[in-house]
């Protein structure tokens, strides 16, 4: 019941230092970067089971909270094809709209900058005026 107890509190410390270091990421967010993901990309991200390929593949690393997954474990699979925690990825793409690993852009809900991302996109990733 002791080693039960602890895990408990050790899981609410854990999770309020990650939603205070989110939350920290979220206010200086606004100073450069890209914006958040579109709600609806990150509404249909799919969900995965991770397989012995993963594991073989080394793809089990979430890269966000820097913990494995293992064999069975469900995760979130960006189009890039990386893997993460979902609660660690959503929570990640609600402040920006890449990959952690590959820095791949998922669409936003911001027109201007999805108008200044198809100008990079043409001109081989110049930024034109």
């Amino acid at each position: 019941m002791l080693l039960l107890s602890t895990k408990i509190r050790m899981a609410f410390v854990y999770t309020s230092e990650y939603e205070v270091l989110f939350g920290q990421f979220a206010e200086n967010s606004n100073i450069k970067g890209t914006p958040p993901a579109a709600k609806s990309v990150i509404e249909q991200l799919p969900s995965i089971v991770l397989a012995q390929v993963d594991i073989t593949k080394n793809n089990t690393l979430c890269a966000v909270c820097k913990e494995e997954m293992s064999l069975d474990e469900e995760a979130k699979e960006l189009p890039c094809s990386h893997h993460y925690h979902e609660e660690c990825i959503l929570h990640w793409l609600r402040i920006r709209n890449t990959c952690p690993v590959c820095r791949h852009e998922l669409p936003t809900d911001d027109p201007d900058y999805e108008k200044q991302r198809a100008r990079r996109t043409l001109n081989g990733g110049v930024l034109t005026q």
